[in-house]
């Protein structure tokens, strides 16, 4: 205790993964520690958070896979998985085999869907009615994928992914973990660094945050347990006096947002919802496209490019207008409004910002402490900055699908757009340290995000096998390298109307808890049997054991089910849909999760509060997103002081 005292004493921060009953307790809890140290930050770390009727549940990662922090991946009612690779509505869209190597295809608009019809050299069936929107298309998946797939089959994956780059169709090759460690793009980003444990040494993925004033360590040792137990102990920390209590952390900062989607206008929620001035900069008649693409006229008189869930969980707290950047003098607002900034964040397609003068090298020179985001899918300058992407497109190139689904599957995707949201947490938090280092030093910098980056740390385990050993990860599917068993059990309905479709995600995590589940589901002579005594022999006998829990667990609703094995102290959660984690859920219902707000033209709906919170507070919801252009005479005259005439 005395030596995490004083290590306590000449600390910034403490980051804190203890039990929640050690976190909470009165002689040596946050409260304590606090008191002790005042200038202390304590950041908690638990699966469910410090309050909730879930606090003290036992967890792992695929339990808590459907809740808070995990939401912000769905910002609206997610797209309905519809098999290996298959979402809906967007089709054509998954991995596909070709000569040599596994093609990642995402086609989405109707150019797009034009434009894969000539690459294959049938156009006859892009006239046809019947496959003109995704939708449709998706319904008609398997006879489409027997056209395409035999003549896929005709050319190697980098072959068709080099002509979607020419022709602006969002392909790529899905790499196998030894092409990504071998690919010359990443290695001339250096996306992988040397990491040192004892005498073993292998690649991993470094930061991806390319910060081009204060880039991150490209390599790095892994301590041993204690083996810097004899270090000297950094020196105490002066007490300083309490800063005076602002609203929220990061007011009085401003932030540009000319990002639009996902990715980009998630890096500036984050920034909003801590309290900063954002300003989105959308057009009339390019408004930010999660707005819809419906703008027929019936659209516009209904408003409906108002009323996505999407683009309102990701634009709240931001004040949006209109400028048309194609303009001189609308590029030129644009401009003095960045004078006025301390960041701005961008995700357009390369090449656009440069011919209307808004790129970095532009506006360093009217704005020379400027912080500025950019975020193309692969990173500016290389060979592949061209490729068009979405969030898919960035998953598929991250070589995570080669690694996840069952043995003998195509490589599988996890999710319909992936990629995104991880590209919006990560220049979310690159953006704090370069605001950070710009109030220590007074420079600013350009940050060269690459998206696709973004996603190695969670291939990270393929990467460093294969690094290692030479050799990818066994896939597991549903299952655990170390659990057993672990898995997704089918139940018989959930308390809060999932129907049919009902799950419970159970995570053995011990041969104690084995012998506990045993118990729960009346089976015990699998307990008794010695040779499943230990995960390992239970790994022999993994597909008898998982038809036990099953046959329990059809019996069980899905919120029984997890009741009654987190009682018993086994990790097991209920695998939720969208619509049932808002109305049903209790313990986000009781951490006051969602708040409801009212907006014009969609009402009142709920909206998710960030996974973080502040002295165990949720930041509140200050106001909706925007209506557009809802903002544009107010923050034209407060800012730039520009006359009502002038805006007229």
């Amino acid at each position: 205790p005395e030596r995490i005292a004083a290590t306590l004493a000449g600390s910034d921060v403490l980051l804190d993964g203890r039990p929640v009953t050690e976190q909470l307790d009165a002689a040596t809890g946050h409260a304590a520690l606090r008191a002790a140290h005042p200038n202390l930050h304590v950041v908690s770390l638990s699966w469910f958070g410090l309050s909730g009727p879930y606090r003290d549940y036992a967890a792992t990662d695929s339990v808590i896979s459907e809740y808070q922090a995990v939401i912000t991946f769905s910002p609206g009612p997610p797209e309905q998985r519809r098999g290996i690779n298959r979402w809906h509505p967007t089709f054509p869209m998954g991995c596909y085999e070709c000569r040599q190597g596994w093609l990642g295809i995402t086609v989405l608009t109707p150019d797009q869907w034009r434009n894969w019809c000539d690459l294959l050299g049938r156009n006859d069936i892009a006239e046809e009615a019947r496959f003109a929107t995704s939708p449709q298309r998706l319904e008609a998946a398997e006879e489409l994928e027997a056209i395409y797939g035999p003549i896929l089959k005709t050319r190697t994956a980098r072959e068709w992914f080099e002509e979607g780059l020419r022709r602006r169709i969002p392909l790529v090759e899905v790499p196998s973990m030894a092409d990504l460690l071998s690919e010359p793009v990443h290695q001339g980003r250096g996306a992988f660094g040397t990491v040192r444990i004892g005498q073993a040494e292998f690649r991993a993925p470094v930061l991806p945050q390319h910060l081009n004033e204060t880039p991150p360590a490209a390599t790095g040792i892994a301590p041993r347990a204690g083996a810097d137990d004899a270090m000297k102990l950094p020196e105490p920390r002066p007490r300083t006096p309490a800063a005076a209590a602002s609203d929220l952390p990061l007011a009085g900062l401003r932030i540009v947002d000319m990002a639009m989607g996902w990715a980009g206008p998630l890096t500036t929620r984050q920034m909003a919802d801590l309290g900063a001035e954002v300003i989105k900069i959308e057009g009339r008649a390019y408004p930010d496209w999660w707005r819809g693409h419906d703008y027929s006229a019936q659209a516009i008189k209904d408003w409906v490019y108002e009323t996505r869930l999407n683009f309102n969980a990701l634009n709240r707290n931001k004040h949006g207008i209109t400028l048309d950047l194609t303009r001189p003098d609308g590029a030129d607002l644009a401009r003095k409004l960045v004078m006025t900034a301390d960041a701005v964040v961008e995700n357009y397609s390369q090449g656009v910002l440069p011919k209307l003068g808004l790129d970095y090298p532009a506006l360093v020179k009217i704005k020379p402490d400027l912080v500025m985001v950019t975020m193309p899918a692969f990173a500016a300058g290389t060979a592949w900055a061209e490729t068009r992407a979405y969030g898919s497109t960035l998953e598929q190139g991250s070589g995570l699908p080669s690694i996840t689904g069952e043995e003998g599957w195509p490589p599988t995707m996890n999710h319909v757009a992936g990629g995104d949201p991880n590209g919006g947490f990560n220049a979310g938090a690159a953006l704090i340290a370069a605001l950070l280092h710009k109030k220590r030093t007074g420079r600013g910098q350009l940050i060269d995000l690459s998206q696709v980056e973004c996603m190695f740390p969670l291939a990270a385990s393929g990467i460093i096998a294969q690094s290692y050993t030479g050799k990818p990860p066994r896939r597991w599917g549903n299952r655990h390298p170390l659990f057993v068993p672990h898995g997704a059990f089918r139940c018989r309905g959930s308390a809060h109307g999932a129907g049919e479709d009902a799950w419970v995600v159970v995570a053995v995590t011990s041969d104690d808890a084995f012998r506990r589940l045993c118990k729960v589901i009346n089976r015990p002579d699998l307990s008794d049997d010695p040779r499943l005594a230990t995960a390992e022999g239970r790994r022999a006998d993994e597909d008898r054991i998982e038809q036990a829990i099953t046959t329990w667990t059809e019996g069980q609703s899905a919120d029984d089910a997890m009741t009654i094995l987190q009682s018993a102290g086994i990790a097991a959660g209920v695998a939720r849909g969208f619509n049932e984690l808002i109305t049903g859920e209790t313990h986000l219902l009781a951490r006051g999760f969602w708040q409801e707000i009212d907006r014009p033209v969609l009402g009142r709906h709920w909206q998710p509060t960030p996974a973080f919170r502040e002295n165990a507070q949720p930041y509140a919801i200050r106001f909706p997103a925007p209506t557009l252009g809802q903002y544009t005479r107010e923050v034209l005259t407060r800012v730039l002081k520009m006359s009502n005439s002038d805006l007229d």
